[in-house]
């Protein structure tokens, strides 16, 4: 659910949350600043400081109504960030099958092609993305390479940032991106969090805007419930994009016989070793260990 960012004034770099493995790709992600049409483009990797490191329905939750709490999710009237949805056509890095994704509707291109959100950045700062994104520090890069992109003023003590963030254009990515901007305003998650499909299509969205209670609480969802094949399929597209430690248990499920293959290959090589004992030269050696990594090179 991600596309790609081009940066103005040089944006701080997205941070890698896997140890090793690759990390999070782009993510379509403008900054539109003070004035609608000045525009920042973020740099082709999702902005945040050089310091953090992160290495089948809708969303559940409703979608932003007239009829919110006051300083909660979606309050015009307290909000100081103004967040805009928009759809783009770009393929997302969590998709293992870009081919078979299930593209936006015409109904849904034409009714809802975008949404304005409203925000608090005090909230925003939960998901390292968006800290990152109203840092000082990233302030004062767009302060200093266009005067005119400062947050819009709108009362003496009062600031509004603006951003667009452009989301793949499939069926559900809107509503998947509100869903986990609305958990940014709670600590409970098990709500929201009630499927394997719903966690599935939080995911994506939480690691993209590094909203790491949302991840944690994705990652123990699956690890306690049943999947079908095709949600299987869909965990193991994911867990490059988790840490090692976040990955462990759904790696144990779905490479369950790993460290028998491994005890397998060790008990081969005693009994032939054992059976040519007297035949045993390194010539043998070298060729029988190489037949060895040959049997095996897909399972090891």
């Amino acid at each position: 659910m991600m596309g790609n960012h081009t940066g103005g004034g040089g944006g701080p770099k997205k941070r890698q949350r896997v140890n090793s493995s690759s990390r999070l790709s782009s993510t379509a992600a403008v900054i539109d600043s003070s004035r609608p049409d000045i525009t920042l483009t973020e740099a082709s990797h999702k902005p945040a400081p050089a310091t953090l490191r992160r290495s089948a329905s809708h969303s559940s939750l409703p979608t932003p109504s007239s009829s919110t709490s006051r300083g909660g999710f979606n309050d015009a009237a307290t909000a100081d960030v103004i967040l805009r949805l928009y759809l783009e056509k770009t393929p997302s890095p969590f998709d293992s099958s870009p081919d078979d994704s299930e593209s936006i509707s015409a109904v849904d291109s034409v009714d809802k092609p975008d949404v304005q959100v409203y925000l608090h950045s005090h909230v925003l700062a939960r998901s390292k993305y968006f800290a990152a994104l109203l840092s000082d520090r990233w302030q004062r890069e767009n302060y200093d390479s266009n005067s005119n992109t400062e947050a819009d003023c709108e009362s003496s003590d009062k600031k509004i940032h603006r951003f667009n963030f452009g989301v793949a254009a499939v069926t559900g990515s809107i509503d998947n991106h509100l869903t986990v901007l609305q958990l940014l305003y709670t600590n409970d998650f098990s709500n929201a969090i009630d499927s394997v499909s719903t966690a599935l299509y939080i995911l994506p969205v939480a690691l993209e805007l590094l909203f790491e209670d949302c991840v944690r609480s994705c990652v123990r969802f699956l690890e306690a419930v049943p999947w079908t094949e095709e949600e299987e399929r869909r965990v193991v597209s994911l867990i490059p994009f988790l840490s090692e430690e976040e990955s462990k248990e759904l790696l144990s499920r779905v490479s369950p016989l790993r460290n028998e293959l491994g005890e397998e290959m060790l008990y081969g090589l005693i009994l032939t070793a054992i059976h040519n004992y007297n035949q045993l030269n390194m010539a043998f050696a070298k060729a029988f260990v190489a037949k060895l990594l040959r049997d095996f090179s897909s399972k090891v």
